[in-house]
């Protein structure tokens, strides 16, 4: 009998403690396991910092300004020098050997005469330029000779034979208006000349300036006397020296 309340009373005090304890949900479970893996799994250890980039320091070579060629010489003779200028101005002078030419002209003797003149040259384009002249000249024959100024325009075709030596060719119109000897004027002679002018020369450039040689023939068309096949010829041999200009 003592037995038997001795197992009533043990199974009693284990239901009263199973009444105490809650019992354990899938959510419960899932949180023991969770903190169990939490438990288990290694500390991640964390990233290293990024290193700071090595910034490479290039050597940039900083190249002096560009510096205009050395020319050579005094600024005088940078001014003469030729070289990127395309106008020039100058002085010609030399020996005229005149003569009359035409159906009228049965013998006509050589005169020799002077020529002095101004020029004035512009290359519009490469290789061709423009010369303009103002030219005291003597012009006739041994027994018949007058002065005249002329005004010839000139195209001149230009082959660079090297930076220093250009030769040069060309062809144009002339007219010019005789100024001495009027008294030959009332006896039928024209005052106004004019014609063509034919020309091959050498440019010498340097750096004191420019030196020019000019051979050329001058063929007039106008008569010398009214209603008279008589027209002036001229061969010339000149020399010069002309500036460039700055533009």
């Amino acid at each position: 009998m003592k037995k038997l309340f001795v197992m009533l009373f043990v199974l009693s005090v284990f239901s009263f403690i199973w009444a105490q304890e809650e019992p354990v949900t899938n959510e419960d479970k899932m949180e023991e396991n969770s903190g169990k893996e939490e438990a288990v799994a290694p500390a991640e250890e964390p990233a290293p910092a990024p290193e700071p980039a090595v910034q490479q320091e290039t050597a940039v070579k900083e190249e002096p300004a560009s510096q205009p060629a050395d020319e050579g010489g005094s600024k005088f003779q940078r001014f003469m020098n030729r070289k990127g200028k395309k106008a020039l101005a100058g002085v010609k002078l030399g020996l005229n050997v005149s003569h009359f030419w035409g159906d009228d002209v049965n013998n006509s003797d050589p005169d020799a005469g002077y020529f002095f003149g101004l020029f004035f040259e512009y290359a519009f384009i490469k290789n061709l330029s423009l010369q303009a002249e103002l030219n005291f000249t003597d012009k006739g024959d041994d027994d018949f000779s007058w002065e005249y100024f002329e005004i010839p325009v000139i195209a001149n075709g230009i082959i660079p034979v090297n930076d220093m030596v250009w030769i040069t060719a060309g062809a144009g119109l002339y007219v010019a208006f005789a100024y001495t000897n009027p008294a030959f004027i009332g006896l039928g002679r024209n005052v106004v000349d004019g014609g063509m002018v034919i020309r091959g020369g050498v440019e010498i450039n340097t750096n004191v300036g420019v030196f020019v040689a000019d051979l050329r023939y001058t063929l007039g068309f106008a008569e010398v006397w009214d209603d008279v096949e008589c027209r002036n010829g001229v061969f010339s041999v000149l020399a010069g020296y002309a500036v460039p200009l700055p533009f």
